[in-house]
């Protein structure tokens, strides 16, 4: 059987993550205040509540994913400005360097 010849793989996506875990976290409050305020009668009838609790759950990790992702986000702003501020050393021609190969026993 031929394969097929392969793509190359896509760079990714800048995508700022706070915005989106922000957004679900809002969507997952949203759902557990529609669910305790107009569907709590109709869940307790059939025995499910525990989608108002899955959604409180998902409201309270969407916080602490909130938490995460902005502490990430200004550490890598921090890093990326340290970089920025580090001289770039010129680069030295493979010819000229030793070649030093250690090899482990």
């Amino acid at each position: 059987m031929a394969r097929r010849p392969t793509r190359p793989t896509p760079e990714p996506l800048d995508v700022d993550a706070v915005s989106v875990v922000t957004a679900g976290t809002v969507l997952w409050g949203v759902g557990a205040l529609v669910l305790a305020t107009f569907g709590r009668g109709w869940l307790s009838d059939h025995d499910d509540e525990w989608w108002i609790w899955t959604c409180v759950a998902g409201f309270v990790l969407g916080l602490v994913g909130i938490a995460f992702v902005r502490r990430r986000r200004s550490k890598l702003g921090r890093v990326a400005a340290a970089r920025a501020e580090q001289p770039v050393a010129p680069a030295v021609p493979a010819e000229t360097e030793p070649a030093q190969r250690t090899e482990k026993a």
